[in-house]
């Protein structure tokens, strides 16, 4: 069971798209959307219920045309015209805060259209990633702008967007949600939703419960940026040192398997790192090595004080 916040949210349709092909001149859509709501203070209405049309070049993926919101009820627009008549590949971005339920696509009278071609295999297992509002499009003005949906355009691959505005808090449910997708890579960008509380307690244990999962996929975490108004003492709000259990100069990055097969965490960069970082106790052998523990503790020597405990697993 997954909160009520998440079940909600899972309803919109950030990172949905229609690929097809088509050689109209003139493209329209007609689109039902869940729910009437269409404003929020900080965000483009476009982006909350409108569509968003990009057509394939020889150079990638380039934006051809926009839905606009003109009515709460079933919306319509011309999404793009003057097209040259030739049959082309188009990716059409769905809403990313409301749900669909119900798309119509427009063409010219004689106008073929068929579903966009298979993605060639070594690209067609998809990118996955989880995380807060920023992941499911906040504040992007129009929905191929949520930086998942750019990174699936820029790697030609296909994009799950598991983004949960305000409520990427890596429970257990969650990282059984996202096994259940044979991803070429996941990406968890849930910091800024989780206090340094939360990454203590579940971060290790939602990663290691997906790479059980999902043996031998990278798993990609981001790192947290500080909030605004950090920088002036706002109240409420761990720092983003405190959220990666790190002192300032220190970056800590999942390292992927070693060569015998473990899994582990290791500092990335930091201006105190020698040629070898400084583990506290807990390490074994050398850092190559394939005889890792189960759990073991890890710092700099920079920031000895904050000492971070992982689980390991084996692929």
């Amino acid at each position: 069971m997954v909160r009520e916040e998440v079940w909600r949210l899972a309803d919109d349709a950030a990172g949905l798209c229609v690929r097809f092909v088509t050689d109209s001149r003139r493209i329209a859509a007609r689109w039902t959307l869940a729910r009437p709501n269409l404003t929020m203070d900080h965000m483009a209405a476009t982006a909350i219920g409108g569509l968003d049309l990009y057509g394939r070049t020889e150079d990638g993926w380039r934006w051809a045309g926009l839905g606009r919101l003109r009515s709460s009820r079933r919306p319509e627009a011309v999404l793009a015209e003057g097209l040259s008549g030739q049959p082309r590949e188009y990716m059409l971005y769905l809403p990313l805060y409301n749900g669909v339920r119900e798309l119509s696509i427009g063409l010219d009278a004689g106008a073929t259209l068929r579903p966009g071609p298979p993605r060639p295999a070594e690209r067609a297992r998809p990118i996955v990633v989880y995380g807060t509002s920023i992941v499911q499009g906040a504040c992007a003005s129009r929905p191929g702008m949520a930086y998942p949906a750019i990174l699936g355009r820029r790697l030609d691959r296909p994009l799950v967007n598991l983004g949960f505005s305000g409520n990427a808090r890596m429970e257990p449910e969650l990282a059984d949600l996202l096994a259940e997708t044979d991803a070429a890579v996941y990406v968890l960008d849930a910091l800024p939703n989780m206090t340094a509380v939360m990454v203590r307690e579940r971060a290790g244990a939602f990663v290691g419960r997906l790479a059980e999962r999902r043996p031998g996929v990278p798993i990609v975490l981001v790192e947290g940026a500080a909030h605004l108004g950090s920088a002036f003492g706002v109240p409420g709000r761990d720092s983003a040192a405190e959220r990666t259990g790190l002192c300032g100069p220190c970056t800590w990055s999942y390292a992927g398997g070693s060569p015998g097969g473990w899994r582990m965490w290791r500092p990335a960069r930091c201006s105190a790192m020698t040629a070898k970082p400084g583990w506290t106790a807990g390490t074994c052998r050398t850092w190559d090595s394939c005889g890792w523990p189960t759990r073991w503790s890890g710092s700099c020597g920079q920031c000895s004080a904050v000492t971070s405990e992982w689980a390991a697993s084996r692929r």
